[in-house]
């Protein structure tokens, strides 16, 4: 009578551990699903910014296209070479600064930063019997 209440005493105390790890393990995994939510949604809002100031951009590339395209009609032929030289060396000048800006922004977004390799380590406790 006593090896069988022992080993019913044994038996509760594996389920007993099996419900603690479990629910441990539970904890870690919508401790971790959560910091991944965090990262996925800061990265998703920073890549958003950096799109809508590429189109910014574009677009005062575009208005200083159109500004060229008036000042070529308007200008006399030489000033207007001065003008487009002057137009195209500060839109190389931007162009290279925009690309190296985000070049800067989009790498620190790199997809492996989401992996489990930055997630804070959790250790369960296990117990033995």
């Amino acid at each position: 009578m006593r090896a069988i209440s022992l080993r019913s005493e044994q038996l509760r105390s594996i389920n007993l551990n099996f419900a603690t790890v479990e629910e441990e393990l539970y904890k870690m995994l919508k401790r971790s699903l959560s910091v991944l939510k965090e990262k996925v949604n800061y990265k998703t809002k920073v890549l958003l910014s950096t799109e809508l100031e590429f189109r910014r951009q574009l677009e005062q590339l575009d208005n200083a296209e159109q500004w060229m395209d008036t000042q070529r009609v308007d200008l006399p032929e030489t000033d207007f070479l001065q003008a487009w030289k002057l137009h195209t060396q500060v839109s190389e000048s931007e162009a290279t600064n925009m690309m190296a800006t985000s070049t800067t922004k989009l790498t620190r977004l790199a997809p492996s930063s989401l992996g489990a390799a930055h997630c804070e380590p959790l250790q369960p406790s296990f117990e033995r019997n």
